[in-house]
């Protein structure tokens, strides 16, 4: 799986401080990763782009939430710019 671009939360956007968010978009793949440098332990989810059905982008104060929708299971990755998120919009959009 060929990574084609990372998406890094911050925390000046609203991303957390303990737990680090990020997402990995492939050709066919996304990736998302939170990863906790309090407990030195990572979560992460893999799903193919053709499942996701729905993408939704929530402002907030400092940043935006971006959320995607599959059948199974919501992803929410906050912490994010305006433009990174309709980046990941585009890119969803043109692979899907």
């Amino acid at each position: 799986m060929q990574v084609k671009r990372v998406f890094n939360s911050r925390v000046l956007n609203g991303g957390g401080l303990i737990h680090r968010e990020r997402l990995e978009i492939s050709g066919e793949y996304i990736r998302y990763e939170r990863y906790s440098w309090f407990k030195h332990n990572s979560h992460s989810i893999t799903i193919a782009l053709k499942n996701i059905i729905a993408m939704e982008i929530f402002p907030r104060v400092h940043g935006v939430n971006v959320i995607l929708k599959t059948n199974e299971r919501t992803i929410s990755c906050r912490g994010l710019t305006r433009k990174r998120a309709n980046e990941i919009k585009r890119l969803i959009e043109n692979k899907a």
